[in-house]
């Protein structure tokens, strides 16, 4: 045989090998689990973040089973390994145990003896007197007892969480927060988990003036910090397990555990967090190209309607998910308002520019003076009965409101999405600096 033919027929065959070698390893490895699970494009895996999920005994049969069913599914990279439920009531959800985080005191003197404890040991009797698994809802003889025990599932719920599983990032939430996670993906994958960092958006708890980031809109701990709080110091986790007992949050005194142990809350991100029901997700030109990570107050129904309209599209920015979370309102560029509704919440008058008018007062004229100063607007609402018209910087999903006409600056808001894409303008090169700043 000719050298140059068998040359040929080797390359021939060697690049047979090699394509079905690439088609078998890539159909194998898409099989076994989806390539977006595996890794984060910048090498982030759902196994680097420890989810903590906090329910109560009365509300966890209605709320958790919509969140395992979208963000915190098994397709979303979440399991029993890297995904923790802590409540005041032992029982099965799924396939997960949650954990009555609350027992976990029974042993611990400055507790046990407190009002709180007692009310928490009250309701199981009571529990218990009418079966181990009584119907769901509030326990017979309570009043809102299950907020009151609440408090004190943070500083041993923590504890649990690092003492099970070892993550780069700890992601405390309550059952009514939906999560974003390609947002909390690519935030955290530019961050130093060996970095002492308490995240999230920051509170003050009036009664002492201690500020702490709020538990519903999300807490992001590095495994540093986590590390010095739980382990370093875990001595000295006694005294806050009795402030819980006695104080109203258990995000509060999770923030008063974590200054003691000298991790000042991080606030460089809170803008990141939303913590109130989409109606209230209101936001201005400043935010347009900010992720969002996630949203609270949200209700079982709301939690699946936002994971139709937000899975399988990559990082959201607020603007995005403004955009997906009110189709029905706009449906189409063209349809630039809506009859009855009211997007920049007028009944709160800051941030808001009333319209003289100079000659007919009507929705074309409102809408018209919105666009015409687009720098200054965002959305307008119009009173039909009174013809005021009221400019707002400011616009939000909206909420009904009769007799009114509302409109959004689409205009605007695709020409500040499209400025997102510049360096002055990505999100990313902030993170990095504030990383780089941060000790």
């Amino acid at each position: 045989m000719p050298r140059s033919s068998f040359a040929y027929r080797l390359v021939a065959a060697l690049a047979c090998f090699w394509i079905f070698f690439s088609v078998t390893r890539h159909v194998i490895y898409t099989t076994q689990v989806p390539e977006h699970l595996i890794s984060h494009p910048n090498g982030f895996r759902p196994d680097d973040v420890m989810l903590i999920m906090k329910s109560g005994r009365d509300v966890l049969r209605e709320r958790l089973p919509p969140q395992l069913e979208t963000f915190a599914s098994t397709k979303e990279g979440r399991n029993i390994k890297n995904s923790i439920i802590i409540s005041d009531y032992a029982t099965k959800i799924g396939n997960y145990d949650v954990v009555d985080i609350v027992s976990h005191l029974k042993d611990d003197p400055a507790v046990n003896t407190t009002k709180k404890y007692q009310v928490y040991l009250d309701v199981h009797d009571r529990l218990k007197a009418h079966g181990e698994e009584p119907q769901w809802g509030k326990a017979p003889g309570t009043n809102d007892e299950g907020w009151s025990v609440d408090a004190m599932k943070n500083i041993p719920g923590y504890l649990y969480a690092w003492e099970t599983y070892k993550a780069k990032w700890y992601f405390g939430i309550d059952d009514d927060t939906y999560v974003i996670w390609p947002s909390v993906y690519e935030l955290l994958s530019l961050l130093d988990p060996d970095k002492k960092s308490y995240i999230g958006s920051a509170n003050i708890l009036l009664v002492n003036n201690a500020e702490f980031m709020h538990g519903g809109t999300g807490i992001i701990i590095s495994r540093a910090a986590m590390k010095e709080r739980f382990e370093t110091q875990k001595d000295g986790l006694y005294k806050f397990n009795k402030h819980a007992a006695e104080l109203c949050c258990g995000d509060a005194v999770l923030g008063m555990a974590m200054v003691d142990a000298g991790v000042k809350g991080w606030r460089a991100f809170e803008t990141y967090f939303h913590g109130s029901h989409i109606e209230n997700m209101v936001f201005s030109a400043d935010r347009v190209c900010s992720p969002m990570l996630g949203l609270h107050h949200i209700t079982p129904s709301a939690m699946r309607f936002l994971h139709d309209r937000l899975h399988g599209r990559g990082i959201m920015t607020w603007a995005d998910v403004f955009l997906r979370v009110a189709p029905e309102t706009l449906a189409a560029p063209a349809l630039l308002e809506r009859l009855n509704w009211d997007f920049i919440r007028s009944d709160d008058q800051n941030d808001k520019t009333s319209v003289k008018f100079t000659n007919e007062k009507t929705t074309a004229v409102c809408r018209a003076t919105c666009e015409q100063n687009s720098n200054s607007c965002l959305g307008w609402s119009f009173d039909v009965q009174s013809k005021a018209c009221l400019l707002s910087s400011k616009i939000s999903p909206g909420k009904e409101r009769t007799g009114f006409v509302s409109g959004i600056n689409m205009d605007r808001l695709a020409q500040l999405q499209g400025e997102c894409a510049k360096p002055e303008k990505d999100w990313r090169q902030y993170v990095l600096e504030q990383d780089r700043k941060h000790s």
